[in-house]
């Protein structure tokens, strides 16, 4: 009887050939960040010194969730996109590598959603 590798899916995947279309989109997403970034502390700072109702308010104008929203966004596909290179740098067990992405991805997704679900509770409340 033949020994069945469960392995063998993550063995198979050879270099998709992305690699520079990925090494773009890391870099798009850092200058987004940049300017994101800057609107997330100028919010953080017009926030200061107000109360809980001046800042719900800040909160639901749509501006500001929208701007929430793609910063969240940003962040955790910036931040997917560079653990998966590290990943794919620094572990060499193909069975390891392709777990640890998977579980990589479902963590990012359910905190992603987390965040957004926050971002939207406190729109419509």
């Amino acid at each position: 009887m033949e020994k069945v590798n469960s392995c063998t899916h993550f063995k198979t995947q050879k270099g998709s050939g992305q690699g520079s279309h990925h090494w773009l989109i890391h870099r798009v997403l850092a200058v987004g960040l940049i300017w994101l970034g800057l609107w997330f502390a100028k919010f953080c700072i017009t926030l200061t010194g107000t109360t809980q109702e001046e800042m719900l308010k800040e909160f639901q104008t749509p501006y500001n969730t929208t701007m929430l929203i793609l910063f969240l966004s940003f962040s955790f596909y910036h931040g997917w996109l560079g653990s998966v290179e590290v990943i794919e740098d620094y572990i060499h067990n193909t069975c390891i590598k392709g777990s640890v992405k998977i579980i990589l991805l479902f963590t990012m997704l359910f905190l992603f959603v987390l965040g957004l679900l926050a971002i939207l509770k406190l729109f419509i409340s």
